[in-house]
């Protein structure tokens, strides 16, 4: 399993299906190097982390997490051509976890190389089938290689697969709309999106603008998977955000609702929320993971992921159990009375 340092924009995945995000940031290796090097990625002292994972990679070659780090390192330098080469051995060593992959495939967006995009994403996807996050990746490749067909039946399989993964329906508004020039179809798409994603930037331009028109042609299509680490504007791979995009984007900002005492937003709650409106919804999901993880009682970053899993990833069953977690651990926050009936499971 590869393990990611959480940065400001980490994302750490534990495989597919069944298997649960865990990031572990400075997990026990062995290696001062690797341990350390994950810890100056954490705090953003890239150059660092460089030289510390590129020692621990020396020192263990057969190491995916150093390699992926390490490329992830290059990757917020803008050292794109050493990402991709570290990038790429981490995804020969590891063969469980589609991570590498992922990140390999955004950078190679991010240059524009989008064949080998589309080859890396196919190898992420026999590892991890039918994800939606790496459908919604494998779609942007193809629309990108000037394959609009082949980006519409990526897209509709993993709305089908989760209905309400807001990137998958944006994304396939934008092809609609702006390639097939089909308007009622693409006003189908977005109002799905919107539903699913109502607080999101995109939702908000769509409601001020009513109907979909050619003229609101342009933007472009959200990304799949979250970057690793955003260089400024649109991470590498996706075009408004990347990674699995918002979707992997998170399209939508969760609302908190009434707190129980005013007080500081905590900084990776704030974090977490930057990564939602930029449509990095998997960089989100590690964020507040973390987040609840660190300290079991911060009910702010407990009640965001909890909206996360039922508002944008379409994911009923991890919501009802982060729903119940909440209403057990804070009866007397407000928001409790804002929880969905479905979000409430009886004898868990």
């Amino acid at each position: 399993m590869v393990t990611l340092a959480l940065l400001g924009a980490g994302v750490g995945s534990a495989g597919c299906g069944q298997k649960k995000v865990s990031p572990k940031p400075g997990f026990a290796t062995g290696s001062a190097y690797l341990d350390q090097g994950l810890e100056a990625l954490q705090r953003n002292e890239y150059h660092r982390a460089i030289r510390l994972l590129a020692t621990a990679a020396r020192n263990h070659p057969d190491n995916a997490t150093a390699f992926c780090n390490l490329g992830i390192a290059y990757w917020k330098i803008g050292e794109k051509d050493k990402a991709i080469e570290s990038l790429r051995i981490a995804a020969d060593l590891e063969n469980t976890s589609s991570l590498p992959l992922e990140f390999l495939a955004q950078v190679l967006m991010g240059a524009k190389r989008w064949q080998e995009a589309a080859e890396a994403l196919e190898r992420a996807n026999q590892i991890c089938p039918e994800t939606p996050r790496i459908l919604t990746a494998m779609a942007v490749a193809a629309f990108k290689r000037g394959d609009p067909k082949e980006a519409v039946a990526l897209l509709q399989k993993a709305a089908a697969i989760a209905p309400g993964y807001a990137p998958a329906l944006y994304n396939l508004g934008v092809v609609y709309r702006d390639y097939f020039h089909n308007l009622a179809e693409a006003q189908k798409w977005f109002d799905k999106f919107v539903a699913a994603a109502p607080n999101s930037p995109r939702a908000e331009v769509l409601k001020t603008t009513g109907k979909v028109s050619l003229q609101a042609a342009g933007s472009r299509m959200a990304g799949a998977v979250a970057p690793a680490i955003s260089t400024g504007g649109s991470a590498p791979g996706s075009p408004p955000a990347a990674g699995a995009t918002e979707k992997r984007s998170g399209v939508q900002t969760a609302q908190t609702g009434g707190s129980a005492a005013v007080k500081p937003i905590d900084p990776l709650v704030r974090q977490a929320r930057a990564a939602v409106a930029r449509d990095a919804l998997d960089e989100a999901l590690v964020i507040l993971s973390e987040a609840v993880r660190k300290n079991p009682q911060n009910r702010d970053a407990l009640w965001e992921l909890a909206v996360l899993y039922e508002r944008q990833l379409g994911r009923p069953d991890k919501a009802a159990q982060t729903y119940q977690k909440f209403r057990e651990r804070f009866p007397d926050d407000p928001r409790v009375q804002q929880i969905p009936p479905a979000g409430i499971k009886t004898g868990t």
